[in-house]
């Protein structure tokens, strides 16, 4: 069965939201509230020039608080100007149970006109009120969307984002980020690569890893990372993780290919150059 998990959906409903976008984000939260599994812990907090929220806390998901959820998000709409890092503000510290996977799914353009505007400082609400255990999910709406901003709060979310176009079926975008809090398998990941025969002495093996650091693992998804090396030959992979309330680890043997050595692999340095810049 799917980990239970605590959810706090963020919905801008600035001015800057009004007509097509408003519409979709409506449906994107309803589409997220619907599919919530029975026991997961969820909020909203909607927000323009103010910070407004469906509950004081995070409410258990059931019948009741699912119907009461959707008529909250039916009347949603859009007017006035947009406090994200009050919105933060409010919705991180509902996620402060590090025992359960923690979501904070970010519906908006992202285009900060009230509170504090400076993007810097809005990602920095995010790391420190956020905690390592809490993921960002962002979705950004509309062709003016500040993707740089949204981008930024998933990296310091360890999460993700998805953009849709104002004309676009929403359906498709929000099926591929619900995907992301659905169905968490491995949370809190760590990567370790070690050479045989190598001393701390030697330094690290490898450096620059893309992505820096590894977000939760879930059903169906492969892990890809790219990285630099410096000596060929045979290591040991390790992936540490949660598994609910145990701590599993994964071994898997490695062979680096040697300086000057033919490889087949030869589009991992471009992934990695893409990646890296």
């Amino acid at each position: 069965a799917p980990l239970a998990k605590d959810v706090v959906l963020v919905v801008d409903r600035s001015g800057s939201m009004s007509g097509k976008k408003i519409e979709q984000v409506r449906e994107s939260l309803k589409f997220v509230v619907e599919r919530l599994n029975e026991g997961d812990r969820f909020n909203i907090v909607t927000y323009s020039g103010d910070v407004e929220t469906f509950r004081p806390e995070l409410e258990v998901m059931n019948a009741e608080t699912r119907a009461a959820a959707l008529g909250f998000a039916e009347g949603l709409f859009a007017g006035g100007s947009t406090n994200i890092s009050d919105a933060l503000a409010t919705a991180l510290p509902m996620l402060s149970d590090s025992a359960r996977p923690s979501y904070l799914v970010f519906l908006t353009d992202g285009l900060p006109t009230a509170g504090e505007t400076d993007e810097g400082r809005i990602v920095q609400v995010m790391r420190d009120k956020g905690g390592a255990h809490v993921r960002a999910i962002s979705m950004g709406v509309g062709y003016d969307v500040n993707s740089r901003l949204l981008d930024r709060i998933a990296d310091a979310g360890r999460g993700r984002s998805e953009y849709v176009r104002p004309e676009e079926n929403i359906e498709a975008y929000v099926a591929r980020l619900y995907e992301s809090i659905a169905s968490p398998v491995l949370t809190d990941v760590q990567l370790t690569i070690e050479g045989q025969g190598r001393s701390p002495a030697d330094g690290p093996l490898v450096n620059r890893l893309q992505p820096a650091s590894i977000r939760d693992l879930f059903r169906g998804e492969q892990l890809t990372v790219a990285g630099r090396y410096r000596a060929g030959g045979e290591v040991k992979v390790s992936i540490v993780g949660r598994v609910g309330d145990s701590i599993r680890t994964f071994e898997f043997p490695l062979r680096l290919s040697a300086k000057g050595e033919a490889s087949t692999h030869r589009f991992v340095p471009r992934i990695w150059a893409s990646r890296r810049i």
